[in-house]
């Protein structure tokens, strides 16, 4: 069990679907955030793996800096066209929730949902 005190490690899929809401919410900003990523990459893996045969068909996870983010970088879920967030959602569960509020910005050929309260860079 991770709690606020200790660092964030990566944790396995098996600790982490063990974890309740209220384990996450206990977590210090940063380790919240990892963790939050960890989930988000998991369900990205699972759906590219269920429902994208093709390159363009499928999720990213990355790094973005949306309008008046002034540099910072925050989490970011590249959506191929022709696709939603909907079975992303479905495979975080109320997980999903913890990200904070998100923003949208159209990419031409897809669109990025970001969410600037979660920091991230391609160096986490």
């Amino acid at each position: 069990m991770i709690t606020s005190k200790q660092n964030y490690e990566i944790v396995s899929n098996e600790e982490v679907s063990e974890m309740s809401i209220e384990d996450i919410l206990l977590l210090d900003v940063e380790n919240k955030n990892k963790l939050l990523v960890q989930i988000i990459n998991q369900a990205v893996n699972e759906v590219n793996d269920e429902e994208c045969n093709i390159e363009r068909e499928k999720y990213y996870i990355r790094s973005y800096s949306g309008r008046g983010m002034y540099g910072r970088y925050c989490l970011g879920l590249k959506i191929p066209a022709g696709k939603d967030i909907v079975p992303i959602i479905i495979k975080m569960g109320t997980t999903f929730n913890l990200l904070g509020d998100q923003m949208t910005d159209n990419m031409g050929l897809g669109t990025i949902i970001y969410w600037p309260e979660v920091e991230y860079s391609l160096d986490d």
